[in-house]
């Protein structure tokens, strides 16, 4: 199964976004191709606001939208 550490990490994003992304509730890729843009980048903004201090700056929802581009490209691990 593919992670979602690892497509992030392939599209060049640091360790914080990843775990943003994580804290999120998106463990995996095929759960992240599923995903909205603005409702995980409102997701992410609202773990930050909470105080979680992780990254310095705010992904952007045009840049979560390229994570989830990304994870609609690949294919899949597992098929059910």
């Amino acid at each position: 199964m593919r992670t979602t550490e690892a497509l992030l990490e392939r599209a060049g994003t640091r360790r914080g976004r990843q775990e943003l992304a994580e804290k999120a509730g998106v463990d995996t890729v095929a759960e992240l191709a599923k995903r909205n843009a603005a409702n995980l980048a409102a997701a992410v903004a609202k773990l930050v606001g909470s105080g979680t201090n992780i990254v310095r700056r705010l992904p952007t929802e045009l840049e979560i939208g390229g994570w989830i581009e990304q994870a609609m490209a690949l294919p899949r691990a597992v098929e059910y």
